[in-house]
């Protein structure tokens, strides 16, 4: 490899298969064995090809995790992209609370699902994050988009406050409220904890003046 590190990018079918059962590899080495008993050797051998190809491809373990770690947060965004598209403008408050309710229970169970997805892959990521700067820059890029696609959300829901600041509490309560619900013990089912999750994000993205309006019956 040189010295800037550079990734091979393949250009036939089978080098694209290659690099591609080299990434399959690495993400369950790295979800079985944690970071540090990961090794090029051990995901080469998974991959079942030679250590040598794993080192045209990549020039470390550290960046097939980062290959990793783009294509699962990319999966989340465009899964989550049509949720932040431009509502329909609706005058009645009551109707576009139902829009922007709908939208954030399908928010709640697609981050839901992102968590649970391969607890193990999550686990050496949030790890690697704190250490590893182009880790922390991939998830920070894919972080900043998220807020602010939410900020986009809710000026369409009629947000007349820093909606900025507003996403940014939405997007951290999400992330921070879903994260103790999968990964420690849980104090609520799924059902109860989607629907007061979601009720507390309508609280920050909605305006004040909406905040009246009657929601749902709270699940028992």
């Amino acid at each position: 490899m040189t010295a800037t590190n550079a990734l091979r990018v393949p250009v036939q079918s089978r080098s694209h298969k290659t690099r591609a059962a080299l990434v399959t590899a690495a993400k369950r080495e790295f979800s079985t064995r944690g970071y540090a008993d990961t090794t090029a050797k051990s995901i080469a051998e998974r991959a079942g090809v030679g250590t040598g190809t794993f080192y045209f491809y990549f020039p470390d373990k550290d960046a097939a995790l980062g290959e990793i770690c783009t294509q699962r947060v990319q999966a989340l965004l465009d899964e989550t992209a049509p949720l932040a598209a431009p509502a329909p403008e609706n005058r009645n408050a009551a109707a576009r609370i139902s829009a922007a309710r709908h939208r954030l229970e399908r928010l709640v169970q697609l981050y839901l699902d992102y968590h649970r997805t391969d607890r193990g892959i999550h686990a050496v990521i949030a790890e690697r994050r704190l250490c590893d700067p182009s880790i922390e820059a991939i998830m920070m890029k894919s972080e900043h988009e998220a807020v602010l696609r939410l900020s986009n959300a809710i000026g369409g829901w009629g947000s007349d406050g820093d909606r900025e600041a507003s996403a940014f509490m939405m997007f951290s309560l999400l992330e921070g409220a879903v994260h103790g619900h999968v990964f420690s013990a849980p104090v609520l089912s799924d059902e109860r904890f989607a629907a007061a999750l979601v009720e507390a994000l309508l609280r920050i993205g909605l305006p004040i003046s909406m905040l009246e309006i009657p929601g749902p019956a709270a699940s028992v």
